[in-house]
């Protein structure tokens, strides 16, 4: 039996051998990498050889992505983006289809809402290689560059048609004139390339393939992540949004370009959404620019609200809070935000015209007040004021349609809309109708403002207002912890399928102009498929909801 001496030598001497192993392991797995300085990025294993055997650089182009985990037709795949194509790894099947390349030239045309099946087919031309597959002849230069390279299937020399296909594909389009990066050229498109003329170069590379992976990639959603700290959105969930598209393109056009003057007095300014516009950008690209752009924006507002009613305060007041948030204004400007923070503690209570801010969303049961309870409950959430969030969202259960959670409400005048006057509600019950007319869903005290209740119903943006308003508070409530989009049966999704019914039913009723964002808050909530346009006007008090819930 060895002694203690002799046993710490041994442990001693295996600790060694294991030391001096490491080195070596860390050294063969750098040598199986192959890394660019351009992009600081590698190649290893199985997608490496492919990427060596199968052109390289010419066909690729450079690595833009580490190997990683996508979604790809519904299933979980490991990944590579590379300059022109995406590599996928499918060990299940055998050598060489254990790496697939993805369809990007299908993808990107897709993505550009262009349908290949609409170009124009023709027929067999001398000299050209017709595919009737598709319709569409291959010619001349693009021909010769499309038969030089292929997939290594045979392990013969040369590259037989049947490699080039396997690689690029089939042709999608004729050679036709397009505009590529800002200069026009003859392109091709392929399943899995665009081709592209360049006679400024030299052969071979008169001929080049498109960067779609570059293209591709930057409209393509990150994997999921859960829901962070922010309050409306955080950075991580903002992390896996596209840096392209319209959506994107829109609004980072309104980050780059003037705000205009803070002042949220005038219910129709549009600096606190652009303001919002900045602090999303920043929060997406980390640029410390927008960042400083945004927290200057957000104190410029700062007792700008005097002189108006409180509809302005409460379209305006809520982007400023929600960039404040994005943008960690504590962290950056602390005696900045101490003011902030300050001034909205107080703005709350502050009288505009014989009303403030809490008393328009406890008392009217409209548009004003569904605009200002979005900004009561953004400033709540901020301040960390628990107590008055808890009232706030039982006034928003109440206009929903829970009397039992509050009912104090003021409506006037005119009931017609109300599904039971006597006990009015802001959105009608489920299964309401009048003289055989649905109106499950519909807002009555803004439908009055199109008139007395009549069929077809005279047309009026109000209930628009009163969702624009709403939808925000829902959508800040639930981040808090509380199930607004399910209260009175799914109240806020019945009042989208009031108006988007009404619209099929007389038309003009669904959204348009700075209502637009509003489909895709919606969507998103409920997992609909209403109506949305790309890119999506911003709001009056919110906005860029085609970016943020662009990604399902």
């Amino acid at each position: 039996m060895p002694n203690g001496r002799s046993l710490r030598a041994v442990l001693l001497l295996s600790i060694l051998l294991c030391a001096a192993a490491l080195p070596a392991a860390r050294a063969a797995a750098q040598a199986s990498q192959r890394c660019f300085a351009e992009t600081g990025l590698c190649i290893a294993g199985r997608m490496r050889t492919f990427w060596e055997q199968n052109g390289g650089l010419a066909v690729f182009g450079l690595p833009i992505s580490e190997q990683r985990a996508e979604q790809v037709e519904g299933r979980s795949l490991q990944v590579q983006w590379f300059e022109r194509n995406r590599l996928e790894l499918h060990p299940e099947n055998p050598r060489p289809y254990d790496v697939l390349l993805g369809r990007l030239g299908a993808d990107r045309l897709a993505q550009q809402g262009r349908d290949w099946f609409q170009f124009a087919r023709g027929a067999e031309r001398p000299g050209c290689r017709y595919f009737a597959e598709t319709g569409q002849s291959v010619c001349g230069d693009i021909l010769a560059a499309w038969r030089a390279h292929g997939l290594e299937l045979d392990g013969r020399r040369g590259t037989s048609e049947a490699e080039s296909l396997a690689l690029f594909g089939l042709p999608l389009s004729p050679a036709q004139a397009e505009t590529i990066g800002g200069a026009e050229y003859t392109v091709q498109w392929f399943e899995r390339a665009r081709f592209e003329l360049h006679p400024e170069n030299a052969p071979p590379y008169n001929v080049l393939l498109g960067l779609l992976g570059h293209e591709v990639s930057a409209e393509v959603c990150g994997p999921p992540v859960p829901p962070g700290p922010g309050m409306w959105v955080s950075r991580a969930e903002l992390a896996r949004l596209p840096m392209a598209g319209p959506a994107w393109s829109q609004l980072k056009a309104a980050a780059d370009g003037k705000l205009g003057k803070p002042e949220i007095a005038d219910q129709d300014s549009n600096h606190d959404v652009r303001t919002l516009a900045v602090a999303l950008a920043y929060a997406r690209t980390g640029e410390p620019g927008y960042r400083a752009k945004a927290a200057g924006a957000v104190l410029a507002a700062i007792g700008t609200e005097q002189g108006d009613r409180t509809l302005a305060l409460g379209r305006n007041l809520i982007a400023y809070i929600i960039a404040a948030d994005l943008i960690d204004l504590k962290g950056y400007d602390p005696a900045g935000e101490q003011r902030f923070r300050e001034w909205l503690a107080g703005v709350r209570y502050a009288n505009l015209d014989g009303r403030t801010l809490i008393s328009t969303h406890e008392k009217r049961p409209n548009n004003w007040g569904a605009h200002a309870g979005a900004s009561r409950i953004a400033a709540d959430i901020y301040l960390g004021d628990r107590d008055d969030l808890e009232r706030a969202a039982q006034v928003l259960r109440g206009w929903l349609g829970d009397r039992a959670a509050y009912a104090a409400f003021e409506y006037d005048g005119d009931l017609s809309w109300q599904a039971d006057p006597a006990n009015p509600v802001g959105v009608n019950p489920a299964g309401a109708t009048r003289d055989g007319h649905r109106i499950d869903g519909a807002i009555p005290d803004d439908m009055r403002r199109g008139g007395e209740f009549r069929w077809p119903p005279k047309r009026t943006n109000y209930p628009w207002g009163a969702l624009e308003g709403a939808l925000a508070q829902a959508e800040l409530l639930a981040r808090a912890g509380y199930d607004p989009w399910s209260w009175s049966d799914r109240a806020l999704l019945r009042a989208a399928e009031f108006l988007y019914e009404t619209d099929r039913e007389v038309g003009g009723w669904w959204a348009e102009g700075d209502d637009e964002w509003m489909p895709w808050v919606i969507n998103h909530a409920y997992g609909a498929s209403f109506p949305q346009a790309l890119p999506a006007r911003p709001g009056k008090n919110l906005g860029w909801s085609d970016w943020v819930y662009g990604c399902r």
